[in-house]
């Protein structure tokens, strides 16, 4: 089953294209009654965000390996986007309602350039876009793999069960398939040793399975 079907599980709609501009989308973003998992960063706009109802929010540093709470320290989230451009952001909300990510593509592609940082040993919180798909049309980037082996030990989704499902060879699957979907979803990774992200237009040759 491909990453895109794993979709279907999740709250979040399929991204729906603006009229002539085919670098911006936005994306339904399902907010339900208790924990939800969201993207944010650069080029990322939430739109329709319910603050009244928000209950709780975090965001976790991989490096300190330790959870900061974005109401009382406001800084926290703002630093994180500075050095790794994308986080996925744990909220609390008290009703479930619709609301929706803004996506400029062009903002994304020059932030996944610019950024330069390691995801860490361990658990890392990050967002899944097209970038990371090598059909995409403009320079691929790399979350997992050098020249020798993949870093990458698990990926997972926050599901509609309220559960993590774990997406690892979905992702894979996804990664080398050729579409023009266009998604952003706030994703868990764990990585088996800590690993440089890069932008390249280069092709890596796929290691051999472990």
């Amino acid at each position: 089953m491909s990453i895109l079907a794993v979709l279907l599980l999740i709250p979040l709609a399929q991204a729906q294209h603006e009229q002539g501009n085919s670098d911006y989308f936005e994306q339904d973003l399902y907010i339900q009654e208790g924990w939800n998992l969201i993207p944010y960063g650069d080029g990322l706009d939430i739109e329709g965000l319910q603050e009244q109802h928000l209950r709780a929010a975090y965001v976790y540093h991989p490096e300190s390996k330790e959870y900061l709470d974005i109401l009382e320290y406001e800084d926290s989230l703002d630093q994180m986007v500075d050095s790794y451009g994308y986080t996925a952001v744990w909220v609390y909300s008290d009703v479930s309602y619709v609301a929706s990510v803004e996506v400029d593509m062009e903002i994304v592609d020059n932030t996944l350039k610019d950024v330069k940082f390691t995801f860490h040993e361990g658990w890392n919180f990050y967002v899944l876009m097209p970038q990371m798909s090598k059909s995409y049309s403009g320079p691929h980037f790399n979350m997992h793999q050098d020249r020798y082996e993949s870093a990458l030990d698990g990926m997972y989704l926050w599901d509609d069960d309220r559960e993590w499902e774990n997406i690892h060879y979905d992702f894979l699957e996804w990664e080398t398939e050729d579409h023009a979907d266009d998604i952003v979803l706030a994703v868990l990774i764990n990585y088996d040793k800590s690993f440089m992200a890069s932008v390249s237009e280069d092709l890596i040759v796929p290691a051999f399975p472990h």
